[in-house]
């Protein structure tokens, strides 16, 4: 039997180590992440911190338009993220240059207990779930200065994210119809072809718990449609389950609305397509019920306080504005749409920390054609493809919809298109590789694309590391790298005294091996996962 192939429902021997070796490797790059950032360097993370604080200290959550960030942020002396507004160096806080220039002893700065400051909490328009879980770990690592406290938080929060990716991968290894097992290397080096999702989710943050959830979510999905001709009670198990799943997603994010409903209309989907459509509606509205018992309670509780069933910042302010028709009437505006879904489709690649210091923007094009090739491939055979195909469409499309209606929301509140991150699909990471990994061809488009996401990695991540050492910048009015009045490239001392830049790079360079044998093994075939599940496709 070829090493393509599998048999007796087995994966080639191949197929999974590649797989178990790339799960490896994630996981150190997701070390080095959370290692190499300085605090509160990952995005939104001074909100998402307080908000854990003042459930450890108060014991309830924020309440949005109340409750404010921590005092202990306003008073860390120590450097903070570049602004997101003009001009980007004068904050008031230090920045990674100013404080190079000038240090101060942070070594022995630690929380306290909660206090407000002045600024709102933004993140209290989330439910309370992920914040809860960290709660332990906070009261565990408080004694420890915020370098060492932040770490300790962000590598809890990343064992979520990887266990929702090593779940993803590895359900599809061992659980996926035979034809689709091939895939499960590519949903494990997801991450590597889309390195925003190492600084997405490497890092403070519900997102983590949503992948997890979702990873879970992809494991039971698959089991159902492998399952599907069964009798109903013996569907019944999964399908209360998934229903549990999707709910606890409810009580971590509203991005588990469109998911519920996206699962609950695969589930309808796949048993019309094996001729039993009234089985599909009773499994559908059993994911959806359970799920809303369980989580629906805190979005009519928003819904009564905002008139919004999510909650969210954006879309109450909205509303208090008059709406998104008289939004639109007064800041129609085409050009900026546009750049809103540019800027949505980019930020999936990369967005970087929360400074948000830019590369040239044309940069950015190589890894999104990496996935966006594939996409289109998929998407223009689906017609042809089994059921399971259809998956990512039913899971990933409402979310990518949602998004792009607060692309259109974000415009008629504030006259810009361009604020809803990309990044957030990394929470659905399974379906989207698996999306992928159908529409990947042979021939040397993909792989010398994929050469360039490597290198693209590794330079942008240089210059990461060179702005928290205070070398780089992002100064006044240019949002990008800059090394105007810089007097070196990298300073180790700097990272050091903000992170762990040794456990970074050996984490680095052990993952670099690892990645390297992977690619060594696959380089025949490597450019052609999708076209060695075609001979099985077309005999289904």
């Amino acid at each position: 039997m070829s090493e393509s192939n599998v048999g007796n429902g087995m994966a080639s021997a191949k197929c999974q180590l590649s797989t178990w070796v790339l799960l490896a490797a994630a996981f150190l790059v997701g070390i080095a992440a959370l290692t190499l950032q300085p605090p509160w360097e990952g995005a939104d993370e001074t909100a998402h911190w307080s908000y854990i604080q003042e459930l450890a200290d108060l014991g309830h959550a924020p309440r949005r338009d109340v409750d404010k960030l921590s005092a202990d942020i306003a008073r860390y002396p120590g450097p903070l993220p570049y602004g997101d507004t003009e001009p980007y160096d004068q904050t008031g806080f230090p920045t990674y240059r100013s404080f190079r220039e000038a240090p101060v002893a942070i070594s022995a700065i630690a929380p306290t207990r909660y206090q407000p400051s002045d600024g709102i909490n933004w993140e209290a328009q989330h439910p309370p779930l992920y914040y809860r879980l960290m709660v332990p770990a906070y009261r565990v690592l408080h004694a420890l200065p915020f370098r060492d406290h932040l770490e300790g938080l962000r590598f809890i929060s990343w064992l979520m994210a990887f266990g929702g990716l090593a779940l993803g991968a590895l359900a599809t290894l061992y659980l996926a119809p035979d034809w689709a097992k091939p895939s499960a290397p590519l949903l494990a080096a997801w991450p590597f072809m889309a390195p925003q999702f190492f600084l997405a989710l490497a890092r403070l943050g519900n997102d983590s718990l949503c992948l997890l959830l979702n990873g879970v979510g992809w494991l039971l999905v698959l089991r159902l449609t492998s399952r599907i001709d069964r009798p109903l009670a013996g569907l019944l198990p999964e399908t209360l389950l998934l229903g549990v799943v999707f709910g606890l997603g409810l009580l971590t994010k509203a991005f588990f609305l469109p998911i519920t409903l996206g699962a609950a209309a695969y589930l309808a989907f796949l048993a019309w397509r094996n001729a039993k459509p009234i089985r599909g509606v009773v499994l559908a509205i059993v994911v959806v019920v359970v799920a809303l018992a369980i989580g629906g309670g805190w979005y009519l509780a928003q819904y009564a306080s905002s008139h919004d069933l999510t909650g969210g910042g954006d879309f109450v302010a909205l509303k208090r504005n008059g709406g998104l028709a008289a939004g639109l009437g007064a800041h129609a505006d085409p050009v900026a749409l546009v750049r809103g879904f540019a800027a949505m489709a980019a930020t999936l690649v990369w967005t970087g920390s929360w400074s948000l210091a830019k590369p040239p923007e044309i940069l950015i094009l190589g890894p999104l054609l990496l996935i966006l090739i594939p996409l289109a491939t998929w998407v223009s055979r689906l017609r042809t493809l089994p059921p399971l195909a259809w998956a990512p469409l039913f899971l990933v499309g409402p979310l990518f919809l949602s998004l792009c209606y607060h692309v259109v929301a974000y415009l008629a509140l504030t006259g810009s298109g361009a604020s809803t991150p990309g990044y957030y699909l990394h929470i659905l990471a399974a379906p989207m590789a698996f999306a992928v990994s159908l529409g990947w061809r042979k021939g040397i488009v993909l792989p010398a694309l994929w050469l360039y996401t490597a290198l693209f990695t590794v330079g942008l991540w240089t210059l990461e590391a060179s702005m928290f050492s205070g070398c780089a910048a992002k100064l006044k009015v240019d949002p990008h790298f800059s090394f105007k009045g810089a007097t070196c490239f990298v300073d180790v001392k700097q990272l050091a005294v903000l992170g762990h830049p040794a456990i970074a790079a050996a984490a680095l360079g052990v993952a670099a091996v690892l990645i390297i044998a992977v690619a060594s093994q696959w380089r025949p075939t490597l450019a052609s996962p999708g076209e060695r599940l075609e001979p099985e496709l077309t005999r289904l």
